[in-house]
């Protein structure tokens, strides 16, 4: 951890070692999954990875907001939230007022808050296919009461063929391989 916030202090471009994280995480993710280590191990290497990317986000200067708000949520179900908080410190660094509503999210309370908060893009976070049910609930609620407002997904790598698959047959603007991507396209998509 020191390692990653001292080469930041030394002028390693944060978003660069956000992305040797995230393929940390990735790598973990996929050690814990084909039981080459303990969830709990994952656990650890997860806290660890939040901890040095806060850090890192404390001692970012921030940036001129771009007046636009972006609301992410994990999908119900979905109790896995490091691949969202990775992508809404990316966001929050781009400028970007987030709203993070958390893990596990039902469609019907993500709905509510789409109504009240009144965000310009939502971003619906899920890291494995198994939820894909609980994602296009999401979408259709969301859908009914904010038409208009685009959609990602943030499934920890959008590269994978069973999220660029969701993305087409639910319509989603915006499927990304990385947080960096994702925050590019989303900038296009709003115009900024």
């Amino acid at each position: 951890m020191r390692v990653m916030v001292g080469g930041y202090r030394d002028g390693a471009d944060v978003h660069q070692l956000r992305a040797v994280i995230a393929a940390a995480q990735r790598e973990v993710g996929g050690m814990e999954r084909a039981h080459a280590i303990s969830a709990l191990q994952d656990s650890v290497a997860t806290d660890v990875s939040r901890r040095v990317l806060a850090q890192m986000v404390q001692l970012t200067p921030p940036l001129v907001a771009n007046g636009r708000t972006i609301l992410v949520a994990c999908v119900a179900g979905e109790l896995r939230d490091d691949a969202a908080h990775r992508l809404c410190d990316a966001l929050d660094l781009a400028g970007f007022d987030i709203r993070f509503l958390g893990a596990s999210v039902p469609a019907d309370d993500l709905a509510d808050r789409v109504r009240s908060e009144d965000p310009d893009l939502i971003a619906l976070s899920l890291t494995v296919p198994t939820w894909a049910p609980a994602l296009r609930e999401a979408v259709h609620a969301v859908r009914a009461v904010a038409p208009a407002v685009p959609l990602a997904l943030d499934a920890g790598d959008g590269t994978t063929p069973w999220a660029r698959a969701l993305a087409a047959e639910l319509a989603i603007a915006i499927c990304a391989s990385s947080d960096a991507e994702l925050v590019r396209r989303a900038r296009v998509t709003l115009g900024i």
